[in-house]
């Protein structure tokens, strides 16, 4: 009866073993496949993936800031609208789905779809917050540079001239 329980007691502990590894391996995997993607999800995670890859000089990493601020705006303002568009694309595709469903899998889709949106509502908050935070470090850094500079020609804010301005729009 000893021997059984033992044997017992290996098993389940040998399946929750199997479990946690395999999802601490899934996570891990969708973290790596999504690096890529979060590379160009805000502009804390390009500025970072940017930095690492070309490894600028001090004086360098100034001016590609002001570069990659210019364009943060556009770019955010471009991820809104996919994001908008995305969502009033899923409504409507919600719609043609629910006539097709009984009212049990209505509500669990209507569950579904409010846990979503809540956990993308939460994570855009964190990401807002974390990027203003590192907006005002950076804000703060470069006012110190800039007045600890002599030569502030280096320093300047990033104007692009019109013509390549008004090619990328």
């Amino acid at each position: 009866m000893h021997m059984k329980l033992r044997i017992t007691i290996l098993i389940i502990v040998t399946l929750l073993l199997g479990f946690v590894i395999g999802m601490l391996t899934s996570a891990w995997l969708r973290h790596n496949r999504m690096r890529p993607v979060r590379t160009f999800a805000s502009e804390q995670y390009f500025r970072q993936h940017f930095f690492k890859i070309v490894e600028p000089a001090e004086k360098q990493k100034h001016k590609l800031d002001s570069i990659i601020e210019f364009y943060a705006d556009d770019f955010n303002k471009m991820s809104r609208q996919y994001r908008e568009n995305f969502e009033s694309l899923m409504d409507k595709q919600w719609e043609d789905i629910k006539p097709v469903l009984n009212k049990e899998q209505i509500d669990k889709l209507e569950e579904f779809e409010r846990n979503r949106r809540k956990a993308m509502k939460e994570f855009r908050s964190k990401r807002r917050m974390e990027e203003d935070r590192d907006r005002f470090d950076r804000d703060r850094s470069r006012s110190y540079h800039r007045d600890s500079s002599r030569d502030n020609r280096d320093r300047r804010y990033y104007e692009p001239d019109q013509s390549s301005r008004s090619k990328n729009r």
